[in-house]
């Protein structure tokens, strides 16, 4: 699903921003985290529907206060500290008694190690504040994202990827990318065979694994099967076993997710969103195929290791080409 895969990138985007900035702090390399305060100010108006403005691009580093919302009467301070003196001193601060009217939010950008949920913060100009709503580290906006409609999620899911696109990995090329290309060029004149359907027994193993409600959609990806296996000898002809590679690639994925599902439909979704994201996050990855065919190539790529035993449980006596 979508939203699974938004959420899963935006979770560790911000975990790894988040732990960077931890790193830097001990290093005393506090440039980041000027720029996270309008980075944070825009992920927070989309998350809550806020109209924060960034108060330090007018006035540089006001102390206590980072952002304002005078719409919504609300007030926010970004920080990289997560402890209770840095809270207490931020609230006694006397710009505090100009808003006291407004609701102040502690915004911290790391994951928290401790809870100060339970203890008491000293709230000297009694400006509305309360740690269990008011404070939100890393964690908890996380779990607020998660539970955030599926457009304003995609929202996030942008904003994340403009801001922090490549911050965490360096892309390399994949076999993956390359073929669903290979695949991508021809398919709509490919041909189609279905004598493959009786000759591997498939209904055999799509009974075995509980599959029977996806038999008709596995009928039609077994179709394309000798127009992958074309592409394939045509790499192994070159001395380039790309099968294996695939296969093997797709193979990892499902050994590490099927203990997580009972349904074999939901494995096998969570099998296409995972070597989704892989495809989208190799180097090599054609940005220019669209979403549907880019959909059907992973289908057809999928139904090949289903038939070639690379994913799920064969039955006995089931017939299978070793690739």
């Amino acid at each position: 699903m979508n939203r699974e895969r938004y959420f899963n990138y935006v979770k560790r985007k911000l975990i790894y921003l988040s732990e960077n900035i931890k790193v830097s702090g001990k290093l005393n390399l506090l440039s980041q985290n000027i720029y996270c305060e309008t980075f944070y100010c825009d992920l927070l108006n989309i998350v809550f529907d806020w109209k924060l403005k960034n108060l330090n691009t007018n006035i540089n580093n006001y102390a206590a206060i980072d952002l304002i919302d005078h719409e919504n009467n609300i007030v926010a301070q970004v920080s990289s500290q997560s402890n209770k003196q840095k809270i207490e001193d931020s609230l006694s601060k006397d710009i505090i008694k100009k808003y006291n009217s407004y609701t102040y939010y502690f915004i911290c950008i790391v994951t928290a190690n401790k809870k100060i949920s339970t203890q008491d913060i000293k709230n000297p100009h009694k400006i509305k504040f309360d740690i269990d709503s008011n404070y939100i580290d890393v964690n908890k906006l996380l779990s607020i994202i998660c539970k955030l409609d599926i457009d304003h999620l995609k929202n996030v899911y942008d904003l994340v990827t403009k801001e922090l696109g490549n911050i965490d990995y360096k892309k390399i090329s994949s076999d993956l990318a390359e073929i669903v290309s290979m695949i991508d060029v021809n398919i709509e004149n490919s041909p189609t065979d279905l004598s493959i359907l009786n000759e591997y027994q498939i209904d055999k193993k799509i009974v075995h694994n509980s599959l029977n409600d996806m038999k008709e959609f596995i009928h039609e990806k077994a179709e394309f099967y000798g127009y992958l296996n074309t592409i394939y000898r045509t790499y192994f002809e070159q001395g380039k076993n790309k099968e294996r590679i695939v296969l093997s690639k797709v193979s990892s994925i499902y050994i590490k997710e099927k203990q997580k599902f009972n349904s074999s439909i939901d494995l096998y979704f969570k099998i296409f969103n995972e070597v989704e994201e892989y495809i989208k996050n190799s180097l090599n990855y054609n940005s220019e195929i669209t979403e549907d065919n880019l959909e059907l190539c992973i289908h057809i790529i999928l139904v090949d290791a289903f038939i070639k035993c690379k994913i799920f449980e064969s039955p006995e006596d089931y017939y299978y080409v070793n690739a």
